[in-house]
């Protein structure tokens, strides 16, 4: 399997790991691993069905609840930049636009909070987080979250 990773092929090492899964279903590892490689391949569908069966197996699983919010984090980049592209005329896209980007954060939140849970020490997470609250005008969480990073890291704001 890591050899057909190392030589780029992408699609031999998924059917490897497709045969590793029907031999050993219940182990979270092979999902996970095989929706890595569906992500770098681009099938972004394929990657989150594998994200969500790992933590199906493993809800614990730090690496695909980071990993799950994460793709929904940068589905939200595309959505964005649609957003920036409407005229300005345009209303009703936009609020459109607008209503796909909070449906896609609450989808991303509860794995980005899972992720955290599991290490708060992940400053990218944290990082994530904090926008993802404010874009939510969710301050509650927002300062919640700022004052456990601040008695982390022995400061006050």
């Amino acid at each position: 399997f890591n050899l057909y990773v190392e030589m780029g092929e992408t699609e031999k090492a998924i059917a490897n790991i497709d045969k590793a899964i029907m031999a050993n279903p219940d182990k979270p590892a092979y999902y996970y691993v095989r929706g890595k490689l569906k992500e770098t391949s681009n099938d972004l569908v394929g990657a989150e069905a594998d994200y969500k069966k790992t933590i199906e197996i493993d809800s614990n699983h730090l690496d695909a609840n980071h990993d799950l919010g994460a793709l929904y984090v940068n589905q939200s980049i595309v959505v964005v930049d649609e957003m920036n592209a409407l005229p300005y005329s345009d209303t009703k896209g936009y609020d459109a636009k607008k209503k796909e980007l909070e449906d896609i954060y609450a989808k991303a939140l509860p794995f980005l909070q899972k992720a955290y849970d599991l290490d708060p020490s992940d400053t990218e997470v944290q990082g994530i987080l904090k926008k993802l609250y404010l874009r939510s005008k969710d301050m509650d969480s927002y300062n919640k979250l700022q004052k456990e990073i601040d008695a982390a890291s022995g400061t006050q704001e």
